[in-house]
């Protein structure tokens, strides 16, 4: 079987129907598997939800893929799956051919505003939009300190309290992170 083009989940949301791909993204949703009846007979169907980079889609997996051993939370690769819709909403399915793999996250690109954060003794969450849509991320406190020195020296030698009111004042400054999964693995000041 010659392999299916791969797509974005946002790219598969564009496609038209009854195209056959392959994408990427992370369980966030897993239905239990249920029964319906097609063509007189029990067929069994799992529906999950997708996520990469803000795009949500649900799969829906079809016969003995149903079964497949599979967790939220996991990164999977499904090939050979059918753009489908459903009262106005695309969605996609599973189809003889589809294989499912465990995949590692792909690095993603967000560069947004800081909207709001909170500060513990080791990390900082920050809630951050972009393109209109907000994603809530927890940076190392090093990498946010390293980042502020770059424009206030004395910076480093802030307790955590000082270090947050200077940023609070600063509120909705641009930043650049690089997102593997759900960690962090570099934060920079725009």
């Amino acid at each position: 079987m010659p392999p299916s083009p791969t797509k974005t989940l946002k790219d598969a949301m564009s496609s038209p129907v009854r195209e056959i791909l392959t994408v990427q993204g992370q369980i966030i949703r897993d239905e239990a598997i249920k029964t319906v009846k097609v063509a007189q007979k029990d067929t069994k169907i799992r529906a999950l939800t997708l996520e990469e980079n803000g795009q949500t889609m649900e799969l829906t997996l079809w016969r003995e893929l149903s079964e497949q051993d599979l967790k939220i939370g996991q990164y999977i690769e499904v090939t050979h799956c059918l753009v489908s819709e459903w009262l106005r909403k695309k969605s996609l399915n599973s189809t003889r051919n589809t294989t499912i793999k465990a995949v590692q996250p792909k690095d993603m690109v967000v560069t947004g505003y800081v909207e709001a954060l909170s500060m513990t003794d080791t990390h900082c969450e920050m809630c951050v939009k972009e393109d209109d849509i907000y994603k809530d991320f927890i940076v190392d406190l090093d990498m946010v300190r390293a980042q502020v020195q770059r424009y206030v020296e004395e910076a480093g030698t802030f307790n955590l309290q000082q270090l947050e009111n200077m940023i609070v004042d600063k509120l909705l400054f641009p930043v650049k992170l690089v997102i593997n999964g759900t960690t962090v693995i570099s934060f920079e000041l725009l």
